[in-house]
């Protein structure tokens, strides 16, 4: 007597979920996550002194902004470059330059 293909795939369905092993209890591992996570490794810190969190400097702010526009940057930056390109007089919306990373880090802003 032949199985059909339905009762081969439920019986294989069954065998591998009697081999599944059962979860296993909780632990405290997710209160030990939780420390590790609190005490996040240097890497991955900001590296804005807390000062220039509350109120980036303008010289600081500026340097950046100038380094973004330099003829340097602007060689290897494809992303900067076809967005002053893109724009007949040639210029770049400050919103772009804002939402770079290091800019974010400055929390600066338009102001």
């Amino acid at each position: 007597m032949a199985t059909s293909e339905p009762d081969a795939a439920a019986a294989a369905a069954s065998e591998a979920a009697a081999k599944r092993k059962e979860p296993e209890p909780a632990t405290d591992a997710p209160k030990e996550e939780k420390k590790a996570a609190d005490q996040a490794p240097e890497a991955k810190r900001p590296k804005v002194a807390a000062t220039a969190m509350a109120s980036p400097e303008p010289a600081v702010v500026k340097k950046q902004v100038e380094y973004y526009l330099s003829d340097e940057n602007l060689r290897h930056d494809r992303f900067f470059s076809e967005k002053i390109a893109g724009d007949t007089e040639g210029w770049l919306d400050m919103s772009l330059i804002l939402s770079c990373n290091k800019m974010k880090a400055m929390r600066a802003t338009k102001e």
